[in-house]
């Protein structure tokens, strides 16, 4: 019995060219043994007719921003592309045609329990009418992502939770965290950063993964989050600008939260950081200085005009 179970909803479809692929990323779950499998559209948008030429190859995590790096699919560490098959490899789409690829993945029966990942990249070529053939122009495809059950190990540690400087005189402060994952198996960490004041009241609150994307066994998944209240303010305006339209004043807390794995497990973290808008705070200072010294010379002035008709109503 074939157990499957898409675990994710599919993300915004993207394009190459005038080829439209959707989903870019299918995650599914099945036992050692068994088949899973799904589907993917393609959908020729131009023209002209275009040829499609399917590639399977395994992925790995490129540095530290979830860009997937393609290898052999003879390299079978975290790999599946030599358990895909495709009921459709090499086929030509006319303009505006649509089709349906489906894809089976045959896990061997001694499959390790964990995270295996492979693509399945598809070659845009453009069918000339002259001599000269067929023109590649693009390449697109899906991540997919499986999951062979077992005994998994979900974890994942905190490797970094820091701010880009030690004192800020205004908004934004920019947050980066780095999550780790030890495990076995692919995670989607869910979470926020939470700004407090000086009084305990929460000011803001920072998404950590709005966009559900995963941390690969073996890798390092870096998030980087911004505290800003007027969005895209340009940080070269000149100071005093910058500090009265992203205003902030005193010290505030960052708390990290982030959940992940099928059991809820959380990571915690929180630091402290001043804003000090030490511009702005002298500006008002100075204003202040300005009120407090006119306002008393005014007041010795109108003693000095009420001692004066005094003298006059006497004499």
């Amino acid at each position: 019995m074939i157990l499957v179970t898409i675990l994710a909803v599919l993300l915004p479809v993207f394009s190459a060219r005038a080829l439209t692929l959707s989903p870019p990323r299918i995650l599914l779950a099945t036992k050692a043994g068994s088949e899973a499998g799904s589907v993917i559209r393609l959908l020729n948008e131009s023209s002209v007719p275009v040829r499609l030429v399917s590639v399977l190859q395994n992925f790995i995590a490129e540095g530290e921003t979830g860009a997937p790096r393609f290898i052999s699919a003879d390299n079978q560490a975290f790999g599946l592309a030599e358990w895909l098959r495709l009921d459709h490899s090499n086929f030509v789409l006319a303009p505006n045609e649509e089709r349906l690829v489906h894809f089976t993945i045959s896990v061997p029966s001694d499959a390790a329990p964990g995270g295996h990942y492979g693509a399945i990249l598809w070659s845009v070529q453009a069918e000339d009418a002259d001599a000269s053939g067929v023109n590649i122009v693009g390449q697109t495809g899906t991540l997919v992502l499986l999951t062979v059950t077992g005994a998994l190990r979900e974890e994942m540690q905190l490797a970094e939770f820091s701010r880009d400087e030690k004192l800020h005189d205004a908004l934004p402060v920019s947050f980066s965290v780095r999550l780790e994952n030890t495990g076995t198996v692919h995670v989607i960490p869910e979470g926020a950063v939470e700004i407090r004041n000086m009084f305990g009241k929460t000011v803001a609150e920072l998404p950590l993964n709005a966009f559900r994307g995963t941390v690969l066994p073996d890798s390092v998944r870096r998030f980087n989050l911004r505290w800003e209240k007027q969005p895209g303010t340009d940080v070269q305006s000149p100071s005093l600008v910058r500090e009265w339209s992203n205003f902030a004043f005193g010290r505030y807390t960052a708390r990290l939260s982030v959940a992940y794995g099928s059991d809820q497990k959380f990571l915690q973290a929180e630091m402290d950081f001043w804003v000090l808008p030490w511009r702005v705070l002298a500006l008002a200072a100075f204003g202040a200085l300005v009120i407090v010294l006119g306002g008393g010379i005014g007041i010795r002035k109108y003693n000095r005009w009420i001692g004066r008709r005094e003298i006059e109503k006497k004499s």
